[in-house]
């Protein structure tokens, strides 16, 4: 018995025929991309349906799949008045298991404004499919616990209409404790 292998439908945001769009499933971000160039992988048609195993075409893709789509502009204007229109860009993530896309960011820009904006997503959202995502410090997990219970226990020691109002006033704390932590290098290094 000759079974067909399973399909998958990759991710178009664009209702438009006529509409001009790619996709990427991506396999690499240069963290200095400043154009689409910087963003590595398989080029696709939105909306196409193709073997599931193709979202993992070469060992360098990741296991969870990672595609930015490139969906153009949702009211595309000829002429002059078209340099003031922003294209749309939008990165998903597949989920293996339920076999859907997930939307994790968009960005509208005009020219390569977009690859600035979505580069540090991108590659975060690869690191995270490979299993590398960056570790912020040991323990974290501890001490955001302990934390948690600390301020839960606190906050709910005020009456319900103070609540929000010390929350409101803890974000404060904590900027200033990030402002006072944060070596000055560090906020000024890109």
């Amino acid at each position: 018995m000759n079974s067909s292998p399973e399909m998958v439908r990759i991710p178009r945001t664009s209702t438009r025929a006529s509409q001009r769009f790619f996709a990427k499933l991506l396999t690499r971000v240069d963290p200095n991309a400043a154009t689409g160039f910087g963003f590595e992988g398989t080029i696709l048609r939105p909306g196409s349906m193709i073997p599931l195993s193709a979202l993992w075409p070469t060992p360098a893709h990741p296991a969870i799949p990672i595609v930015l789509e490139y969906a153009g502009n949702p009211n595309p204007v000829r002429g002059p008045a078209r340099r003031l229109q922003p294209d749309t860009y939008v990165l998903w993530r597949f989920d293996p298991e339920k076999k859907t896309w997930s939307e994790i960011a968009r960005a509208l820009g005009e020219g390569w404004t977009w690859a600035i904006d979505m580069r540090a997503i991108a590659i975060r959202a690869l690191e995270e499919s490979i299993g590398t995502a960056v570790e912020v410090f040991s323990g974290l997990n501890e001490v955001l616990v302990r934390m948690r219970q600390l301020l839960d226990q606190e906050i709910h020691r005020l009456p319900p209409p103070d609540r929000p109002r010390a929350v409101a006033v803890l974000h404060d704390e904590f900027s200033i404790r990030l402002a006072q932590f944060t070596p000055i290098d560090a906020r000024f290094s890109e």
